[in-house]
């Protein structure tokens, strides 16, 4: 969650957008409260009482209502869309001159594959969960607060059945959380693999097709797509699984609400257009309990891709020149060796190259020889400083 915190640092040159799209999101929320208690009215003051006026009057203010939610709902998702692509694009572009930087060192530890899916699906998981808490993760709390604030005012007991229902959703929110986090994670590193098999497989093909690697090459990207699928299917059905309980649990409450409102109309201390009003505060209470859900969901995966991401801006290049490096004013092209010893890793274990040295003066032609995997590359890669020794 850290490097998720850390990537928001990006959505700062768009401040004035998010604040703009959340202040427009707490209208859209005080005018969709509003539709349940004008239902209230026109049942209990307009239709028991037979009073057109009431009726045509509130059903009027009903559609402003809905007519003023629509304008600042279309509102904050200019404004919310504005911010979360253009905190998209600046990440990109950030971490595309990062990798700009690395050396060949650190494209041997962060593939073309790897580097890929972080510019790709990583990135578009992160900017989804900026987009969506733009949208709706400030929405559902002041939905959820205002829902239950208005119940308790108009009809505390009635209130206290709905409440009964929180600690089962609750218990049933953190263990999906818990249960699915992990599997974005899984998947975001499967997504991985399978775009490296890709990359090489398409980087290669004329390899594969001169050596008849074909049959190999297919079993390797089935695997590959075999293991990304299963866990994909995993997460979807636990998301299946979870979404219809949460709706069981918004139907027992309906049913629970319409029992005990329907003692209390009977004694005679409510009225059906109150029990009408808390079955839709019901679900506008309910309904930012899945927002939240599946908000937590998408963060969990959001904060694995923004550890992968942030993997990559954190890289420091492996060749990097010191403070008292001399500038070169003038090449003259000689090359000279002197018991150099090369290895891949920092920590010196089997070396590629060990006490090599050689001069190849200007003008003066050398041939390296040797078999395949005697360090012939690792050495020319030597002379650009693609790596240091």
């Amino acid at each position: 969650m850290s490097d998720l915190r850390r990537l928001l640092r990006y959505l700062s040159p768009y401040k004035k957008e998010a604040i703009i799209a959340t202040i427009l999101l707490a209208f859209v929320v005080i005018a969709d409260l509003s539709i349940p208690r004008l239902v209230q009215v026109i049942i209990d003051d307009g239709v028991a009482q037979g009073d057109m006026n009431v009726i045509l009057r509130t059903s009027l203010l009903m559609i402003g209502a809905s007519v003023l939610s629509a304008a600042l709902s279309i509102a904050n998702t200019y404004y919310s869309v504005k911010a979360s692509r253009g905190f998209e694009a600046d990440l990109r572009e950030a971490i595309f001159k990062k990798i700009q930087t690395f050396s060949f060192g650190n494209l041997d530890d962060l593939n073309t594959g790897q580097l890929l899916t972080r510019l790709t699906s990583d990135l578009n998981m992160v900017q989804l969960v900026v987009s969506m808490g733009l949208r709706m993760f400030t929405r559902a709390p002041l939905m959820f607060l205002g829902s239950f604030g208005i119940m308790f005012a108009t009809n505390p007991k009635l209130a206290m059945v709905i409440l009964a229902l929180m600690p089962v959703t609750l218990v049933l929110v953190t263990f999906f959380i818990r249960l699915v986090r992990p599997l974005f994670t899984r998947v975001q590193e499967r997504l991985d693999y399978l775009n490296q098999v890709l990359q090489e497989n398409l980087t290669g093909i004329r390899v594969v097709k001169a050596f008849v690697r074909s049959d190999h090459e297919n079993r390797r990207f089935e695997r590959a797509n075999a293991e990304l699928y299963e866990i994909s299917l995993k997460m979807t059905q636990y998301i299946s699984i979870f979404f219809p309980i949460i709706m069981a649990l918004m139907n027992l409450g309906t049913v629970a609400i319409i029992y005990y409102g329907g003692i209390q109309v009977h004694a005679g201390t409510t009225s059906v257009g109150q029990i009408m009003a808390f079955t839709n505060y019901l679900f506008a209470t309910m309904f930012p309990v899945l927002m939240l859900s599946m908000m937590a969901a998408h963060i969990s995966g959001a904060s694995a891709s923004a550890t992968r991401i942030m993997e990559v801006i954190d890289s420091v290049p492996e060749v990097q020149d010191r403070p008292d490096a001399v500038a070169l004013d003038e090449i003259q092209g000689r090359v000279a060796f002197e018991n150099v010893t090369f290895s891949y890793r920092d920590d010196g274990g089997d070396p590629v190259l060990t006490d090599v040295s050689f001069t190849a003066e200007p003008g003066e032609k050398v041939a390296l020889l040797g078999q395949t995997g005697s360090g012939k590359s690792s050495l020319i890669n030597l002379i650009p400083r693609f790596y240091d020794t």
